[in-house]
Parts: C-alpha cells; structure tokens; sequence
C-alpha cells in the first residue's frame, strides 16, 4: 500500500487517534509501562515546567498523576495531517484531577491542547515530539459523593484491564 494512499491516510489517522486515546487511559490508570509506549524512545516533550525528553518525562508524570486521589483525562477536536511516516496533530483536552490539599480535596478542571509530531516506525505511530498548551484551569473545593458502583483505580487494578484482556484477540495486541 502506497504511504499517501486515502486508506493508509485513514489508517494512520485511526492509529493515531488510538494513540492519543491509549494516552489518556495511561494517564488516568497511573500505567507507567503504558505512557512509556506511546513515545519513541528519542521523543521529547514540553508539559508545564519540564522540557525534554519523553522518557524522564514518563516518571515525573506517573508520580504526579498517582499523588492525586484520581484524574480524567478527555480528548476531542482532533485533528490530524499525515505524510508518509510523519504526522502532526492537535487535540484538545479537559482534565480533572482531585487532590488532597491540607487535608482537603480539591477539584481542578484544566482545558488545554495538545501539539504533537509523530512518526511511524517499523509501521507503529508514535510521539515524537509532545506539547501541551494549558487554555485555562478551575479550581474549586470537591464535592464528589460516594457512588455505591464501581470505581476507577490505579493500574492494574482498574476494571479496564479485565475487560480489554477479556477481549484482546478481538482488539489486538497493546491494548490490553
């Protein structure tokens, strides 16, 4: 298949689009081994206070995202141009986090985009370069209940991970 064919142009955006979505669930369930594989092992990444590489960046980020009491992570508005092996792509991103701030959860809602350059390797996409632009942030006393269900939770405790492994010979590899 010619790499800039319409149906590897609407491959790539559906793998990059996973990508980004598998970002999100990495985030949320504090998945280090996860985060780590959306990036190329060069790939850089400019987040709040930190600019460099991608792999320093997996840690900080897992620490950060497992001191909170939970996260969300939610991606729309994506938009994606592909050459060949190359892409970049925006999308935006709302997220919430509740944290313990003296002894007081607190929730914090940011909206935000992010700026990414990818490429395809060995026919796998992922980032290689990834910034995040902070749009605006609310922070407000949290006023979460107890919901009598099931809730989310850390790797690999979250129920995500039985579901997808329940399913993995129909989703493929990865997305355990």
């Amino acid at each position: 298949m010619e790499k800039d064919s319409t149906f590897d142009q609407l491959l790539s955006k559906q793998a990059l689009h996973e990508l980004v979505t598998l970002y999100g669930r990495a985030a949320d369930r504090g998945d280090a081994g996860l985060f780590a594989s959306a990036y190329h092992p060069d790939a850089t990444v400019v987040s709040g206070s930190y600019t460099g590489p991608a792999s320093e960046f997996v840690d900080l980020a897992i620490g950060w995202v497992r001191a909170k009491v939970r996260t969300y992570h939610q991606f729309s508005n994506e938009l994606f141009a592909v050459r060949g092996d190359e892409a970049i792509g925006e999308c935006y991103c709302l997220c919430v986090a509740t944290q313990l701030i003296d002894g007081v959860p607190m929730d914090n809602l940011s909206g935000g985009r992010y700026l990414d350059r990818f490429e395809r390797r060995n026919g796998i996409w992922k980032f290689s370069h990834r910034t995040f632009v902070l749009d605006w942030v609310i922070e407000q006393p949290s006023n979460s209940k107890k919901y009598p269900g099931p809730r989310g939770d850390w790797a690999p405790h979250d129920l995500v991970y039985q579901h997808w492994a329940a399913f993995s010979n129909i989703h493929g590899e990865g997305n355990e």
